[in-house]
């Protein structure tokens, strides 16, 4: 979203800003809904987050509006065909305002935006309000217990969003999911619909076995990847426009990737199994392009080496799979490493590793859980038990496992 500028008031309050999208995304097909009065609205509740400094203020912020939240959540996950998502989109996008200059003030945002468009057309700007939307819903729930609604009120008297599964997700998971997978379709745009998707999912358990879905993450994700890496390699010299279409997009869409193993690591590897031929084409032109950067970018590389090791992974005779935790990747970081940092990098490796649960895929075993198996070849790999590890996996040196 535009940057606050210290020289132009504001075109519009906050609370006017949350009352104008409240009321436009309950009824998207309003006659006076306007996309680019919802970009300004949305730039300046953007701006009163960034003037708040500490997290908690911010989720404070998020909270203390409940209304705007559910308008937003039921905006981002309408149950909708995509032809009818086209149409609501290409609706809001068609400016009907009068040329007053009250009205033309609220078309154009306080500063400069941050991929240096002056005149935004069609649909950017409701992509615009969508970023701001899962912004405030990420916050609201980012202190919240895993499946533990709210029941109390706002200083106001409104109800604390959200109170209950159904006013989390309106119209359920499964055409939550279909919502999300429409903001999708135009890479770079809606790229912080994999973060939102993550949050719902560690906050309502239901919703986690749903974001597994391969169009999601096989399918949007990797489509989003794969865009960014097609700009890069065209060399554009903006700055600004390599931040928002190749950085921005592959640290979202890696984040994803690293969060959904937090949710569930053997649903995460089982998307990606058997996929070799895909997972190469798309994953490693991303890969190599990440070995070139500065060193921050480093701790990248492991979820691709995860993914690209999972992907040339097979189900042995008894149908028992493994997986490397040590991949190609982590290995030449840690030969790039002076020695100590090197061994500071392995630990967190396998600090990791062990706190991830079992790495057996086809495992569905509930038991064992507090005490897990580290396997001994390679001290990385471990299992809930000896039934979900295969006896062999502790004892023959198989592909199986990585000799550091």
């Amino acid at each position: 979203m535009p940057l606050e500028s210290a020289l132009q008031p504001h075109a519009i309050s906050v609370s006017a800003a949350f009352e104008l999208l409240t009321t436009t995304l309950r009824n998207p097909s309003r006659v006076d809904a306007c996309a680019r009065r919802m970009s300004v609205a949305a730039d300046r509740i953007d701006q009163a987050l960034e003037a708040r400094t500490l997290l908690s203020e911010k989720i404070k912020f998020a909270k203390s509006r409940p209304d705007f939240l559910r308008a937003g959540i039921k905006f981002l996950t309408l149950n909708q065909t995509k032809k009818d998502w086209e149409s609501m989109i290409d609706h809001l996008a068609q400016c009907r305002c009068s040329t007053l200059q009250s009205r033309r003030i609220l078309h154009y945002p306080n500063g400069l935006r941050p991929d240096e468009r002056l005149d935004v057309q069609d649909r950017i700007p409701i992509f615009d309000v969508v970023s701001t939307v899962s912004k405030c819903i990420i916050l609201a729930l980012s202190n919240l217990t895993q499946d533990k609604f709210h029941s109390g009120t706002t200083s106001s008297g409104k109800k604390i969003w959200p109170q209950s599964p159904e006013d989390l997700l309106p119209y359920g998971p499964n055409a939550t999911l279909a919502g999300f997978v429409l903001w999708l379709n135009d890479p770079p745009e809606g790229v912080v619909i994999f973060k939102l998707a993550v949050r719902l999912a560690l906050f309502y358990s239901p919703f986690s076995e749903k974001v597994f879905d391969a169009e999601l993450v096989a399918g949007k994700a990797v489509l989003h990847l794969a865009v960014a890496t097609v700009f890069y390699g065209k060399g554009d010299p903006s700055p600004r426009a390599r931040l928002c279409r190749f950085t921005q997009p592959v640290l979202a869409v890696l984040q994803f990737f690293e969060d959904l193993t937090i949710c569930d690591i053997s649903a995460f590897f089982h998307v990606f199994i058997g996929g070799h031929q895909w997972v190469k084409k798309v994953f490693e032109p991303v890969r190599d392009i990440l070995r070139t950067m500065p060193e921050e970018w480093n701790k990248t590389l492991r979820i691709l080496g995860y993914i690209i090791g999972a992907s040339q992974a097979s189900f042995d005779e008894d149908g028992i799979i493994s997986i490397n935790v040590g991949s190609a990747a982590d290995v030449r970081i840690i030969q790039d490493y002076p020695n100590d940092e090197g061994v500071e990098y392995l630990s967190r490796i396998i600090v990791e590793a062990r706190s991830m649960g079992c790495w057996n895929v086809t495992c569905t075993s509930a038991l064992g859980r507090g005490q897990l198996r580290v396997c001994r070849k390679c001290d990385l790999l471990r299992f809930c038990n000896e039934e979900a590890s295969g006896l062999r996996s502790f004892t023959e040196l198989t592909d199986r496992h990585f000799d550091f």
